[in-house]
């Protein structure tokens, strides 16, 4: 009986059961990415070189016409990508353009390097691939976010394949994405947010809850964090939080874990919990502090109104006015003066004449 020969499965440990790309393959590939021949040579040895660490990372071999390429991430784990020449050749550029040429070019040693070639023009030759996404996705959806190239980020973010990478459960894929940055673009991007919430999919419920655990970015514009407040309303998200957690969403600016808890009646305020309004005005958390101003349990002349005297000081301009909003607020005009920076005294002088109380209150 002939014994079956043994299938080997293109991973690094049997990379030399394959075959190498010939002479005319390479020049192919090559010449997309540089028309000097000195160039062309260093790149070769570069992306060939068994001593190199980056031909662990980028080694292509070939069985007949399918073509192999290793992808590995931060975790060792290796990714194998299959492609047909055509394929290859798109896939190669990208990778050249988005990752490896200022690591061939010494020159930009530690620094980000820019794109030596337009948004555009790689938005181009992502559309051209016609193999499937995900396998990929670990460089072209990473190095799109590191560049910010907003309608790559939306085409790739629209493959099933590319989406599951982003599972926060993949927790060595998910932080290899560099996740801060893909959070911060589904905050600032509506197209990708709406487009991911309207899928309603367990990984979208699970980027968004992690989002939900820590203070949005404070450079958000107030139109991103209604937006995301308005995702959690959408996707039905209730979590359960303590007393504790609450004080604690509070002092770390966490407004949306916040807002949950007052809309949803999970904790209950009373007057001694005035002390949090002070924290959030402390912090310039303007979007907590007009949730908790809002709540007439607690006492926005908390400490002689120290809440404002802070806010006045400190130039915190829309939290001056959240405070004035309360009608039972009480202060004295001179006090709270003396202390404000221009725009702030302008607000203060401006609602002493509108509401008629002078120029003392008791």
């Amino acid at each position: 009986m002939k014994k079956k020969s043994k299938k080997f499965i293109p991973t690094w440990q049997y990379r030399d059961k394959f075959d190498p790309l010939s002479e005319e393959e390479w020049d192919i590939l090559l010449s997309l990415v540089s028309k000097n021949q000195s160039e062309k040579n260093k790149i070769y040895e570069y992306f060939t070189s068994r001593t190199n660490g980056i031909a662990g990372s980028y080694f292509i071999v070939k069985s007949g016409d399918v073509y192999y390429q290793w992808s590995s991430v931060d975790d060792g784990n290796e990714r194998i990508a299959k492609f047909d020449f055509e394929n290859l050749k798109l896939y190669f550029e990208l990778t050249w353009h988005l990752k490896y040429w200022f690591l061939v070019d010494r020159h930009y040693g530690g620094t980000n390097p820019p794109l030596k070639v337009s948004q555009s023009y790689i938005f181009d030759l992502i559309k051209k691939l016609t193999c499937p996404l995900g396998i990929h996705s670990n460089l072209l959806l990473k190095w799109c976010m590191f560049y910010n190239i907003t309608e790559a980020i939306e085409y790739l973010i629209k493959d099933d394949s590319v989406i599951s990478d982003l599972d926060p459960l993949n927790i060595n894929n998910y932080n290899y994405y560099n996740i801060d940055r893909f959070e911060k673009v589904f905050l600032q991007n509506p197209n990708i947010s709406n487009y991911l919430v309207s899928k309603k999919d367990p990984v979208t419920i699970r980027i968004v809850k992690r989002i939900m655990e820590k203070p949005l970015p404070k450079d958000l514009e107030r139109e991103d964090i209604e937006r995301f407040n308005n995702i959690v309303k959408t996707l039905g998200i209730i979590p359960d939080i303590t007393k504790e957690q609450f004080v604690e969403y509070v002092k770390t600016g966490n407004s949306t874990m916040v807002k949950l808890a007052i809309d949803n009646k999970i904790i209950k305020l009373t007057q001694s919990d005035s002390y949090l309004l002070f924290l959030a005005v402390q912090n310039g958390y303007t979007e907590i502090v007009d949730l908790l101003v809002k709540n007439p349990k607690i006492d926005v002349n908390y400490k002689n109104c120290k809440s404002l005297i802070y806010a006045a000081y400190y130039e915190y301009t829309e939290i001056v006015k959240a405070l004035l909003s309360r009608p039972d607020i009480e202060f004295d005009p001179k006090k709270v003066l003396k202390y404000a920076d221009v725009e702030s005294k302008k607000i203060i002088e401006d609602y002493l004449k509108k509401s008629g109380k002078g120029t003392t209150i008791s």
